[in-house]
């Protein structure tokens, strides 16, 4: 069989990965310069997540082919994905240049430039191709994106007002701007722009998606009927299917439908795994490296350097309450919020490849005292413009939990809040959402399983290699029963004097880009307590195997 990149897709689709990469090595071993075998090996490298034999072999198979788009493109995926940015921005320019009708290089390029503390170039450079190409998919939703990560909510709504108003036939654009009015606090609103997108095009499922969040009442409009019709239909993009799928699950939730509630969940979830791939025993593998690299030994050799600075690190599983508690903390006069911040993972992946030119945790051995207080300072000036005047800054990144070590050798006098919830709600709430990116684990009941482990398995090792109060344990259950007292109890621990305000988080009118955007615009509320119950008949023998695993 002729090795060619239709082959070797075939082969990785049928999960025959093993044989593609024989096939590709045995080709290169023949002939060093097929260039052909290089770009399989890539595609092998990419499915396994192994970004740096990704990299080695695009480069390969350019040296061979030549800089045509379909490698660049990719490598231009990698070296960003390994925080090799400033590779990667070259890269994307050279794809933007060379390919002005299509978008994509420049929306990754934007992310690159924000990424790397140039969020007002990479407004600048979107900016500008929506001046000359404003029919162009993607950008308004890049820029959106970029505007709400900068706090700058007020105008990202604008932008789509506007762009709505030139071009209301494009229902993308309406998605986009009930994204900025929900994440701005403007529900009402939000509602009716998810509305005119349906209006316009009625296959997109992340607008039935929310729009369910939104409309509380049993049967909005009709159309429930409408979604299940789309929904049944297997002509219909996988995608747009599992998000209707997760519309009609809080659909039939509220209407008391459990049975239907749970059977139309496990199938948008199902399909939701066709789309975003996730490998359970990668996530495993990295959490195993941290338990044995980062010992009390390593803690202690390279403890009394680090920051002077004191973020507030808010970690733990999704849907434990993190939201609630960034945007109590955030409404403190002296802190600042900066969402689910990659700043900390980036600056420590630069300095190690500035170091010892690679950037996974293997290479932690390689950090003394003095890089952790690189690592601190790289991460406090990258996100700087996000905390403003502000001295302190709440950092909501849940997955630094997996290197709160290295965030306290970082930073010795930082707050690290771990967010706790009942692991049935926190579970069931897990299952039931569809996040806008990451947590591809919560689309698998068994993934979850795996997820919770580690979890657990992380949180001892802390308590055993930084001593019990490393941080402050804050139950959601607890907050929702007393929240004043409890709401004192975090702002004490995280060193800050009392301020009233922190009362009244629900009327900020920051931008909230998580899921639980809709709900940290109300008063706390006990109707979230319990809501797994009509499913635990199918949620317990999950529960049970994490039961297990702690015992």
């Amino acid at each position: 069989m002729d090795l060619t990149p239709n082959t070797i897709q075939t082969m990785l689709a049928a999960d025959r990965t093993a044989e593609a990469e024989r096939q590709c090595r045995d080709a290169v071993s023949r002939n060093r310069d097929d260039g052909v075998a290089w770009f399989g090996l890539a595609l092998v490298a990419e499915k396994r997540g192994d970004t740096a034999g990704r990299i080695d072999a695009l480069q390969n198979a350019i040296r061979i082919l030549g800089e045509q788009p379909p490698l660049l493109g990719p490598l231009a995926d990698a070296f960003a994905e390994a925080g090799k940015l400033k590779d990667a921005k070259r890269l994307y320019r050279k794809l933007a240049d060379a390919m002005p009708d299509n978008p994509l290089p420049l929306v990754r390029l934007a992310d690159c430039l924000a990424r790397s503390g140039d969020a007002a170039e990479a407004k600048t450079v979107l900016q500008k191709r929506l001046t000359q190409s404003p029919e162009q998919q993607g950008l308004h939703g890049a820029l959106n994106q970029l505007l709400l990560e900068a706090g700058e909510g007020a105008a990202a709504v604008a932008m789509l007002k506007k762009a709505t108003d030139a071009q209301p036939g494009r229902a993308d654009l309406w998605v986009n701007l009930g994204h900025a009015l929900k994440n701005t606090g403007a529900l009402d609103r939000a509602a009716d722009a998810y509305r005119k997108a349906l209006d316009g095009q009625p296959l997109i499922g992340e607008a039935y998606r929310h729009l369910m969040r939104l409309d509380p009442t049993p049967s909005p409009e009709g159309l429930d009927g409408r979604m299940e019709t789309v929904f049944a239909d297997a002509s219909v993009k996988s995608n747009d299917r599992a998000e209707i799928g997760f519309g009609l699950f809080h659909l039939y939730d509220r209407q008391g439908r459990h049975d239907d509630a749970w059977a139309v969940l496990d199938a948008a979830n199902a399909l939701m795994r066709q789309t975003v791939p996730y490998r359970a025993d990668y996530d495993a593998a990295y959490t195993d490296t941290i338990l044995n690299m980062v010992t009390e030994d390593y803690i202690k050799q390279r403890s009394g350097a680090g920051s002077d600075e004191r973020p507030i690190f808010i970690v733990g599983l999704p849907r434990t309450g993190s939201t609630l508690v960034e945007q109590i903390l955030s409404s403190h006069p002296d802190v600042a919020p900066i969402g689910e911040s990659t700043g900390f993972d980036e600056a420590l992946s630069a300095v190690l490849a500035e170091r010892a030119g690679v950037s996974g945790p293997a290479a932690l051995d390689n950090l003394n005292a003095a890089g952790f207080t690189a690592i601190a300072d790289r991460y406090w000036r990258a996100t700087a413009p996000l905390r403003g005047d502000a001295p302190r800054q709440t950092d909501k990144q849940l997955g630094n939990i997996r290197i709160a070590g290295l965030v306290r050798l970082a930073f010795p006098n930082a707050a690290i809040v771990l967010c706790e919830r009942d692991e049935a709600e926190s579970l069931f709430s897990s299952y039931s959402m569809a996040f806008s990116a990451g947590q591809a684990q919560s689309y698998s009941l068994d993934d979850l399983v795996s997820a919770y482990k580690q979890y657990h398995a992380l949180v001892d090792h802390w308590d055993r290699v930084l001593g019990e109060g490393w941080c402050l344990r804050l139950s959601y259950e607890s907050l929702i029963g007393d929240f004043e007292a409890e709401a004192r109890k975090l702002v004490a621990a995280c060193g800050l004097d009392w301020s009233d305000a922190c009362l009244d988080f629900h009327k900020q009118k920051n931008v909230v880009r998580t899921a639980s955007a809709p709900q940290v615009r109300q008063k706390p509320y006990k109707s979230s307590l319990q809501r797994s119950l009509p499913y635990r008949q199918w949620l317990d023998p999950y529960l049970e195997k994490i039961t297990r695993a702690e015992s």
